[in-house]
């Protein structure tokens, strides 16, 4: 393969104009992209993925809190009011998978996840993991765009942005062990919200996949 002498993408990047530009340009090329290999591609939105995982979890006798189900069902209802369109997808749109090489080229790295999806959604996902306000939102959009967005491509994107909250809470509430649904509502009361994007060795799960699910519940109708 070939090899690329470069670093990844930290959030102090999200602040370089030029770097944004370029990154959103790849993203741009890469939603427009309309060769052969597109038609391999599954269709599987984000929403999609988070049904899977609930049901399969639910099944396997994992315990969430009480209001997950209700936060589930408005999720989908909302996701049933956008009038999105669908094309190429990386999936997982994160800095780790974002590489800067020294010459200024922006790189997206590990497709395990690619599908075809709203194209709001990577730009949803990248928001979600560097912490970027409405505001710097809006930015992307801009540089993804070439203008404005409008209210509605501006609805879409941080719906997809609390989407990716909600995703990361389910997935990481069926790695946890706690069975006791009282307690894990009196934790999530108490929750300050996410602590980390990704867990290190000696992380609570349980904790970690409740902030990710507070952070969501804050968001939300925001």
């Amino acid at each position: 393969m070939e090899y690329i002498d470069g670093r990844l993408l930290s959030r102090d990047d999200m602040k370089d104009t030029k770097i944004i530009q370029n990154l959103m340009q790849t993203v741009r090329t890469l939603h427009n992209y309309s060769g052969k290999e597109r038609a391999g591609l599954p269709k599987q939105t984000h929403v999609g993925t988070i049904e899977d995982v609930y049901n399969r979890y639910v099944k396997e006798g994992v315990v969430f809190p009480s209001c997950f189900d209700t936060l589930y069902r408005k999720l989908q209802n909302k996701f049933c009011s956008l009038a999105t369109e669908y094309t190429p997808s990386h999936g997982d749109l994160n800095p780790k998978n974002i590489l800067l090489s020294k010459d200024g080229t922006i790189y997206l790295i590990d497709w395990a996840e690619a599908g075809i999806d709203s194209p709001f959604a990577d730009i949803g996902w990248l928001s979600c993991f560097t912490a970027v306000n409405h505001n710097e939102v809006k930015k992307l959009l801009n540089d993804y765009l070439g203008r404005e967005p409008n209210d509605i491509e501006m609805e879409e994107t941080l719906f997809f942005r609390n989407t990716t909250a909600f995703l990361f809470a389910t997935f990481w509430m069926g790695r946890q062990g706690e069975r006791d649904q009282q307690k894990l509502d009196t934790l999530l009361e108490s929750s300050s919200g996410r602590v980390a994007d990704f867990p290190e060795k000696d992380t609570d799960l349980t904790l970690f996949a409740l902030g990710w699910l507070k952070e969501f519940i804050e968001n939300f109708d925001s």
